[in-house]
Formats: C-alpha cells, structure tokens, sequence
C-alpha cells in the first residue's frame, strides 16, 4: 500500500486508520528515508468515523520521539472531510487546543470499510449525496447502484482532497 507513495514527502492520509497500521507503514517509510520527526508527523494524517479506531492509530504511532507532539489523528467521517478546514487536537503537553488546517492530500491509503448498501442509510445516511459530484463530474446522468456497497462511494468523496497529481491507493472487499 505504501508502494503508492512516489514523492515521500507528499502528505499522505488513512481516513479509514483503523488500527494504523497502513499509516505507521507511511511512517516507517518515510522514516526509511531520514526525514525529521516533524517533517514525517506533519505529513501524515489519520482519520475514522469512531473514537475507538482513533486511540488505536495514535497507539501505534507513539513512539519515543514523539512523545509531547501533536499527531495527525483525528475523528470525523470520511465524507466530511474538506480542504482548508479546521481540525482540532489537544497538545499532550498541556491539553490546549491546537487547531490545524486540513491540507491538500498527496496521497490517500486506506482499507476501507464494508458496510452493505442495506445499512447504508442507517450507518451513513448522507453517504449517497455524491451522485451529485458524479454526475457533473462526469457529465452523465448516471450514478451508482442503490446497492453499491459503500467503499464505492468512498473514493469519490476522497478524490475531492487531493492535489493535483494525488493519488488514491485502496484496499478493497472481494465482494
């Protein structure tokens, strides 16, 4: 999945981190390749829908140099995700707040969630609000199947952050 990361100076995001682990791989590259701490902390994120997966990824990121920095991890839904909005952390040295600006997304790797279109509606609601997008986009009228599974709207939503030469590297379901 890191195999996706040409420039490894690129800000990469999980926004379906999960445990981290894809993440910590973009970490460890980047580390393979002798940037800083903070060079390699501000150019990773992570993100997920549910604070648990969020503990999880900052787990696995907390390594001894970077005790008392402030990570990129952070909850909010993929499909909420934008561009230049504000994101806020607490500083683990004195529980302040710490806003930082989403940035423009290199590179987005991520395993993403299979959630059947049946709970869709129940689990994601606005999810399907991309037809929209899709269809000036693509400038046709047709959309996704009402029984698409949501990691096929994901990366719609997804391609709306990067640069311009970004990339998405996804794994997906067999199903």
């Amino acid at each position: 999945m890191v195999l996706q990361l040409e420039d490894k100076e690129g800000i990469v995001i999980d926004p379906c981190c999960g445990t981290g682990t894809i993440i910590n791989q973009a970490y460890l590259l980047k580390e393979e390749y002798e940037f800083n701490q903070d060079e390699i902390i501000n150019s990773i994120w992570a993100s997920d829908k549910h604070s648990f997966p969020i503990q999880l990824s900052t787990l696995t990121l907390a390594k001894p140099n970077n005790i008392g920095k402030v990570l990129n991890i952070f909850r909010k839904d993929v499909i909420e995700l934008a561009t230049g909005q504000n994101v806020t952390f607490k500083d683990p040295n004195n529980g302040n707040d710490i806003v930082k600006i989403f940035p423009t997304i290199d590179y987005v790797v991520s395993n993403l969630p299979f959630i059947k279109s049946k709970e869709i509606e129940v689990l994601n609601p606005n999810i399907t609000g991309i037809h929209n997008f899709i269809q000036e986009e693509a400038d046709t009228t047709k959309s996704l199947s009402g029984k698409s599974d949501i990691f096929a709207y994901i990366p719609f939503y997804l391609h709306q952050l990067l640069s311009e030469n970004g990339k998405i590297g996804l794994i997906l379901s067999n199903a």
